[in-house]
């Protein structure tokens, strides 16, 4: 079976500049926040979650019902709001858990979002994110070309 090799594609250097700009930034906001505890580390999240688009009231006169949908997709952005499926075993060691779930939460959103579509983009953010959530990450973590 033939073996082809990655090609090397790059968004515009615009987007490219943004994105290295981008992941910098996240990159330093996890690491400056890397031994603090839960509740920091969940606090410098809620502050570079990527998701910006909350739904506002469609009415000038803002009401429980209007602002219901908002308020719920606002406060299910933040990881200490959601339960993630690890959380429910017994085994799973809470402390070590606690201080990489919004890591994690960040990860699946970015993934579930239309950033995460983009592979150039994802196979960098990926790579940034496992060295704050795992202790080692392999020598085989692949460069991509263009890196």
């Amino acid at each position: 079976m033939a073996r082809y090799e990655y090609r090397d594609l790059k968004p515009t250097a615009e987007a490219e500049d943004l994105y290295r700009r981008w992941l910098c930034h996240l990159d330093e906001e996890f690491t400056r926040h890397k031994e603090s505890a839960c509740g920091e580390k969940s606090s410098a999240m809620r502050c570079t979650r990527f998701t910006s688009a909350v739904p506002t009231a469609a009415s000038s006169t803002p009401s429980l019902i209007s602002e219901l949908p908002g308020n719920v997709l606002q406060l299910s952005l933040d990881p200490a709001n959601v339960t993630l499926e690890p959380e429910y075993y017994g085994d799973v060691d809470k402390e070590k858990y606690c201080e990489r779930k919004p890591l994690i939460f960040f990860w699946q959103m970015f993934d579930k979002s239309a950033l995460g579509l983009n592979h150039w983009l994802g196979f960098r953010f990926r790579k940034m994110l496992a060295k704050h959530i795992f202790k080692h990450v392999g020598k085989n973590v692949e460069d991509l070309p263009g890196s």
